[in-house]
């Protein structure tokens, strides 16, 4: 950065000056030719005119030159760097497992062990459990691995040892496409597409009709919001949803995620940009549309774990703690040191 910056200092200053030099010039010369009558005064203005109309182009030409050139260098580190990056290995069709049909699955960490490459362990022997119609909260400090552990499910990556399973079947004997199929997450900055918000909906489940739409949309808290729009459903939200606020992008990627009716919900922090109040409501209503379904929570947040029927405490890559969030706060053990033995779930 420092040579680039180099670099810019001692060419750019020419470039800029260049045209303003070039007016001057015109100016000097044009000036005593229309003294001497062998120009008239609106001949000097009119090529005045045509040259301030030609400069800005040629010099967004080289500023496009310039950013072609970087933009290559870059392209060239990004594509070796994800040229170094395995492939997650799958399974061959004819071999692949398949989950149950039209069966509520589990999800079972089996004693999952996990290091990220070059790093030492994340995950330490977890051992966890959880059955359809339950939501289970992963709860820790910084760095505790809430987040790898969630990543497993979708097989983000692989564990080193042991195995996840999703309704008794191992992730790594099923095909991608049918494990993901029975997945939906919804994580701390969900991603948007550049596309309508009906679109954006209709990313897991194509053939959704306007009555399951409205239905994600209110268990998410987003109803009055969408019906406000000027063109509802059909408002184009811009790239990465930056028409919209940080909340908002969180509660429509939830109603994506329930709209998609997967058996299985990864929650990776999916409401911490949404007010504490407007929480408050989300979640009184949200619990119905969990039903059935196994759901993964991971949060820092007492008002969110209110949703939880349990709650795993990660401390170091283990399991230290488990069980109801009001018993563990009454407990006084990791949980409690956590939030305070004073905290009360669903509180603020």
């Amino acid at each position: 950065m420092i040579r680039q910056a180099r670099v810019e200092a001692s060419h750019l200053p020419p470039v800029f000056y260049l045209p303003s030099l070039s007016v001057a010039v015109v100016l000097l010369l044009g000036g005593r030719a229309v003294i001497d009558g062998s120009l008239t005064y609106g001949d000097l203005a009119l090529f005045i005119q045509l040259l301030l109309q030609i400069v800005w182009p040629l010099e967004a030409m080289g500023l496009i030159l310039d950013l072609g050139q970087r933009a290559l260098a870059s392209a060239g580190r990004a594509f070796a760097w994800l040229e170094r990056i395995p492939l997650l290995p799958e399974a061959p069709a004819e071999r692949a497992a398949t989950l149950p049909p039209d069966v509520s699955a589990s999800v079972a960490f089996d004693a999952v062990h996990f290091a990220y490459p070059g790093g030492s362990e994340v995950l330490c022997g977890v051992r966890l459990e959880v059955e359809p119609d339950e939501i289970v909260a992963v709860c820790g400090r910084t760095g505790s691995g809430k987040s790898t552990l969630l990543s497993l499910v979708a097989r983000h990556y692989d564990p080193t040892a042991g195995a996840v399973r999703i309704a008794g079947v191992d992730t790594r004997a099923l095909a991608l496409a049918e494990l993901r199929g029975a997945v939906s997450v919804v994580t701390q900055r969900p991603v948007l597409f550049s596309e309508t918000l009906r679109a954006n909906l209709l990313a897991g489940r194509p053939d959704a009709d306007d009555d399951a739409i409205t239905r994600a949309l209110e268990l998410a808290g987003v109803a009055e919001f969408v019906a406000s729009l000027p063109d509802g459903l059909d408002t184009l939200i811009g790239e990465r949803g930056v028409n919209l606020s940080g909340g908002q992008r969180q509660r429509v990627a939830l109603a994506r995620a329930l709209l998609a009716d997967a058996p299985v919900l990864i929650l990776d922090d999916p409401l911490s940009a949404v007010d504490t109040e407007l929480e408050h409501e989300i979640v009184a209503g949200l619990r119905g549309g969990l039903r059935g379904r196994a759901v993964l929570l991971a949060t820092q947040r007492l008002s969110t774990l209110a949703l939880a029927n349990r709650v795993a405490v990660l401390e170091g890559g283990r399991v230290v703690e488990e069980g109801a969030p009001e018993a563990l706060i009454e407990r006084d053990g990791p949980f409690a040191g956590l939030f305070g033995e004073d905290a009360v779930v669903g509180a603020d």
